[in-house]
């Protein structure tokens, strides 16, 4: 697996995975780690020795040194391999029966793999962490890729290999499980400062690869030369042995003082070594399998469940105490088959805990086994994972380690563990992916509810996240949390360019609401209202920048007239007003002119909207009768002793002829009825 500066970058500053409370109008803290979950402050870099200075030096004039890089070793693609029978181990120390003595340890590179072995003062490393050396495109050979790792760890490896007291008389071993730079990078610089005697790494070129876009060559050939380089010299200058070829019976076994090491090849018959072969260079690992007082450990190197790999690897391997998760822990790797075949008590995942599948966490989650993962311990300021070989088991003393995992199959979502282990816990807890989740006294987080902390209220979803920046609803109460996850209450706020009053419990109010003696409408949504407002009962104007209801008396809006009663309500229909009748259209409160019709009849209204009445009226050129309500009257009337005949539609008072009762009426200019024709 490859990482990129990139992305370790923001990782260094995004990621934080302790526990701690949320601080006052902010996001929950990370700086105020609570007792159980107390940080351990991570080693200062050391300054550079002389001895380091000189073996740089060394490294560097061999490298100028090299005139092209090595080619490829080709086996015979034409004569298959004979089968052979188990040669005996190779013997670097003799094992003396002492308990304590055999270690594994699994450094917390955080997305790289380096790990020692020891046994009765002797070490054995598999893979060296990721240097800082990369191509820049200036050797043709080595050409500029993106996503080439531009990083290292020698850093963090070289002071914990020179802690150990790993030197160049008791290095026994070291493999490069497959030519990716977070396993090989700093191999070269490795060999030519500790010695090792012997060396192991699989043949491999660029060239046999399927293709740039299936199997990213990124800086392959470059560090396999590199190791391949270190290792000739290492030939010619110490009489170290160089072997690429292991085949299971041949050269797969080393004895390292009370330690069995067996060198496990993915691909034994090394089928993949011709050009456009090779469709994943993680399956070309030397993996291992380390036994000691009949316990053991198997590192995986960057083992994938693809091309029928993990069955092989079961079949050999069988049940493991130990488990180095295959490829950091990723979704390609560990299937369920693989886990139940191996059946560890134990797995560390060299990666991220958010790179981990649920597959590898369920487990883990049940109790079949403790679980480790290299960026929390390395966070924890732990440099590795050690365990010694018992007759009753591999032990590793207690960590204070503290990890949340955020699951996409169980529920609730996210949980905490210490020392491998679920364990309830208090306190804050920050994804890479997802939000803050917290913890009040469970292995599991708390969702769909309310968290209380430092006298403020958070909302945790149905993922376990905090709510940020968002309407909390919660049964028929709706909720305001801001960038911090505050739950906001006692007040207006503007949100999203809309006033909001939120009650002293924090929920939205909505409907009318009195504040400093005013009144306001909250809208269904919680929004103040604005302008006109209808409240299911009527309609009520409230100004459009403040929000305030207005009252008492007519109102010009917007070239209308209305009439707001004392309690905001507008009029509707016929309004008596200072000796005057005044019609405000039902539906709209607008005052009306003109001729109206109310449902019982028809009425004028004058200009100023005040109702005509009380006899003649004469509008657009025809003349009617009002009576003393104001309502039109249609059909005969009687004024004055004369008779006179309105028009039982348009209500207009005829002259010249017109039917009448059936008959024709000869009318005069005035209306008054001459009579029958």
């Amino acid at each position: 697996m490859k990482h990129f500066r990139t992305a370790e970058a923001g990782l260094a500053v995004a990621l934080s995975l302790t526990l701690a409370p949320a601080t006052t109008f902010a996001a929950p803290s990370q700086a105020d780690v609570s007792s159980e979950d107390t940080s351990i402050t991570a080693p200062s870099n050391p300054s550079v020795s002389e001895e380091d200075r000189e073996a740089a030096d060394a490294q560097q004039a061999e490298q100028d040194a090299r005139a092209a890089r090595p080619a490829p070793q080709l086996p015979p693609a034409s004569t298959p391999s004979a089968p052979s029978t188990q040669t005996p181990p190779l013997v670097t120390a003799q094992p003396d029966g002492s308990v304590g003595n055999d270690k594994v340890h699994i450094l917390s590179l955080a997305g790289a793999d380096c790990i020692v072995v020891e046994s009765n003062g002797h070490f054995g490393i598999v893979d060296a962490g990721d240097d800082n050396d990369y191509p820049d495109g200036s050797d043709p050979r080595y050409p500029w890729r993106a996503n080439i790792a531009t990083w290292g760890q020698e850093d963090q490896v070289r002071p914990y290999l020179d802690s150990l007291g790993v030197n160049s008389s008791n290095l026994d071993f070291f493999i490069g499980t497959h030519p990716h730079s977070d396993h090989i990078g700093w191999a070269d610089t490795l060999i030519h400062r500790y010695h090792p005697k012997h060396i192991y790494t699989p043949v491999y070129d660029d060239s046999y690869s399927v293709s740039d876009a299936v199997n990213p060559l990124w800086d392959n050939q470059k560090v396999y030369d590199d190791l391949v380089t270190a290792a000739s010299w290492a030939q010619g200058a110490y009489g170290a042995t160089f072997n690429q070829h292991v085949k299971p019976g041949q050269g797969d076994l080393i004895q390292m003082g009370d330690m069995l090491v067996q060198i496990i090849p993915l691909s034994p018959g090394e089928e993949y070594a011709h050009p456009g072969k090779l469709a994943n260079t993680n399956l070309i690992s030397y993996t291992a399998k380390i036994t000691a007082h009949g316990r053991s450990a198997y590192l995986s190197g960057d083992l994938e469940s693809g091309e029928g790999k993990e069955d092989y690897v079961a079949g050999v391997v069988g049940h493991v105490d130990w488990l180095k998760a295959g490829h950091h822990g990723l979704s390609t790797s560990n299937s369920e088959s693989f886990l139940d075949a191996l059946s560890p008590s134990l797995v560390m995942n060299t990666g991220f805990e958010f790179h981990t599948p649920d597959r590898l966490g369920l487990p883990a989650l049940r109790g079949r086994y403790e679980w480790f993962e290299a960026y929390s311990m390395h966070n924890a300021g732990i440099p590795a994972l050690i365990g010694t070989f018992t007759p009753g088991g591999i032990t590793h003393p207690y960590m204070n380690v503290g990890m949340g995992h955020t699951f996409a199959s169980t529920t609730p979502h996210t949980y905490w563990f210490r020392n491998g282990k679920p364990t309830p816990t208090r306190g804050w807890w920050k994804g890479f992916y997802d939000g803050w989740h917290y913890f009040n006294g469970s292995s599991s987080a708390v969702e769909n509810g309310w968290v209380l902390d430092k006298g403020n209220w958070y909302w945790m979803d149905s993922t376990s996240n905090m709510a940020v920046n968002t309407w909390v609803q919660d049964g028929d109460k709706s909720y305001w949390v801001d960038d911090s996850g505050h739950m906001l209450r006692g007040g207006w706020y503007r949100i999203g360019g809309t006033w909001y009053y939120l009650t002293g419990s924090g929920a939205m109010a909505t409907g009318w609401l009195q504040d400093n003696g005013s009144w306001y409408y909250m809208q269904a949504n919680g929004a103040m209202g604005q302008a006109w407002i209808h409240d299911g009962t009527g309609w009520y104007w409230t100004d459009p920048s403040s929000g305030r209801m207005d009252a008492g008396g007519w109102r010009n809006i917007w070239g209308s007239w209305y009439y707001l009663s004392g309690s905001g309500k507008a009029a509707e229909g016929w309004l008596f007003d200072r000796g005057a009748w005044y019609y405000m259209a039902p539906g709209s409160a607008q005052m009306r002119t003109g001729w109206v019709n109310d449902g019982t009849g028809w009425y004028l209204l004058s200009g100023s909207g005040a109702m005509r009445s009380g006899g003649w009226i004469q509008d657009g050129g025809n003349w009617y009768w009002l009576d003393g309500s104001g309502m039109m009257l249609t059909g005969w009337i009687q004024s004055g002793g004369a008779w006179y005949w309105l028009d039982p539609v348009s209500g207009h008072m005829a002259v010249g002829t017109a039917t009448t009762d059936g008959r024709t009426s000869q009318f005069a200019s005035s209306g008054r009825w001459l009579g029958y024709i």
